[in-house]
């Protein structure tokens, strides 16, 4: 099996937790977590905090968009 293959579908998911969480800071961490496995995606995928940012448009997370470095 591809290995970005399987990280994509571990990141999906933690994107899917975060979906079915009930409090603000479960789904931080279930986001946190899916966002840590896009990051292990290969170089030639292209960049995993693009690909997150994306899909975090495309699914939304209820969060305003935050401007500082956490």
């Amino acid at each position: 099996m591809d290995n970005d293959h399987e990280v994509r579908r571990y990141a999906a998911e933690a994107q899917e937790m975060a979906d079915r969480s009930w409090n603000d800071a479960d789904r931080a961490s279930w986001l946190r977590i899916a966002q840590s496995w896009l990051k292990m995606l290969s170089p030639q995928s292209g960049s995993a905090e693009d690909r997150f940012e994306d899909d975090a448009k495309v699914k939304g997370t209820g969060q305003e968009p935050s401007e500082d470095s956490h």
